[in-house]
């Protein structure tokens, strides 16, 4: 059995994301979509700008796509 939670934090610390195909589940799509994923940002370039206060840190940094 797949522990989830355990492969969710190493994913996300990494700033990424996983997927799990249960024992039934479609293994095709779920290859199929870590390959695209790369392909397809869903942001990109992101800027902050800030007026009037500044901020003394800014976390994450860099910001991620």
């Amino acid at each position: 059995m797949v522990n989830r939670y355990l492969l969710a934090g190493p994913a996300s610390a990494g700033r990424g994301a996983a997927e799990v195909a249960g024992l039934n589940g479609d293994i095709k799509g779920v290859v199929i979509g870590f390959q695209d994923r790369p392909s397809f940002p869903m942001l990109t370039d992101l800027r902050l700008e800030l007026s009037g206060d500044q901020a003394s840190e800014i976390h994450p940094s860099p910001l991620p796509s």
